[in-house]
């Protein structure tokens, strides 16, 4: 018997879902007995509200989709990024109104990001406009580090706050995402050892080459590289607050004991951080609370309510 871990409890919720609404996944036909999660064509898996401009948006800033194409698995976190915040990305109200409510940062205004072709007040699959991180060549969404999204957002002082967003969903690590032997890492501990925002004690670099620190780590160095470098960043802000999204439900991931801290995700992170406000750890409920009572937005609030929430 199948353990019923929060991924396959999702599972078994998402195919609920589309069974009961098959108009909103364009009566997507089920392709296989015992995966009623996985779509044939992964463009319905998109909110059918955005599905085609999400797929414009992807083609016409050169994204690449984490498998090629829109993921046809109804568990997918990029999808679910996409699902909740693609429809407000015009919307310079929303968009602030969730940086605030995200962040706790007290800001007064966003601006619209140019790392797009046509900017608006949200982007996805984020990279750097140069190499900080000397990885090569950089496609957004691929080989390179990046975030799900990014908002920027300016404070009563006028600095300007650089707000990535790392989305998760069903996503859970164990003890088994060592990067150490991957011939990879070596170079980001010099980054490390000169962060402003990392500790590099022998116990916090350890724990840096362990999924999902590694990502977050990656991450926390891009996000400090670009701020540091603002003047020929198209993203270039003063400072930084990472936002990771994930699901309170999802115990695999956020209460799992890692053997490398003894600590949960969030204690393990918190105590790698020479600052821990500059980290917030948030489910995608709380973060899309200050339009859940917005009837321009209340189909979309239902549709993710339903769907994910």
């Amino acid at each position: 018997m199948e353990e019923m871990t929060y991924q396959n409890t999702v599972k078994i919720r998402q195919a609920k879902f589309r069974k009961e609404n098959p108009s909103l996944f364009n009566d997507d036909q089920i392709p296989n007995k015992g995966h009623d999660y996985i779509l044939q064509d992964g463009r319905n898996n998109i909110y059918p509200k955005i599905r085609e401009d999400v797929i414009e948006y992807f083609e016409e800033n050169e994204i690449s989709w984490w498998q090629g194409k829109p993921v046809p698995h109804m568990n997918s976190s990029q999808i679910a990024c996409v699902n909740h915040l693609f429809l407000l990305r015009h919307d310079h109200d929303a968009v602030l109104s969730i940086a605030k409510n995200a962040s706790g940062l007290d800001l007064i205004d966003v601006v619209k990001l140019n790392c797009d072709k046509k900017p608006q007040y949200i982007s996805f699959e984020v990279v750097s406009t140069n190499d900080l991180l000397n990885e090569g060549k950089r496609t957004r969404g691929r080989n390179c580090t990046s975030v799900d999204a990014a908002v920027i957002g300016i404070d009563r002082n006028g600095e300007r706050w650089l707000l990535p967003i790392e989305w998760k969903y069903t996503e859970s690590y164990g003890n088994s995402c060592d990067k150490t032997d991957k011939g990879r890492p070596d170079h980001y501990r010099e980054y490390i050892a000169t962060s402003s925002s990392l500790k590099s004690d022998e116990e916090s670099m350890k724990i840096y080459f362990w999924e999902p620190f590694y990502e977050l780590m990656r991450q926390t160095i891009w996000a400090e590289k670009i701020c540091l470098n603002k003047e020929s960043e198209l993203l270039g802000c003063d400072h930084f607050r990472h936002i990771n999204v994930i699901p309170k439900e999802n115990t695999n991931l956020l209460d799992f004991k890692y053997k490398i801290s003894g600590k949960n995700l969030l204690e393990t992170w918190r105590n790698s951080l020479k600052d821990e406000s500059s980290y917030v750890m948030i489910g995608p409920e709380e973060l899309m609370r200050p339009i859940s009572n917005c009837k321009q937005y209340s189909s979309l609030v239902n549709y993710l309510e339903s769907r994910y929430w």
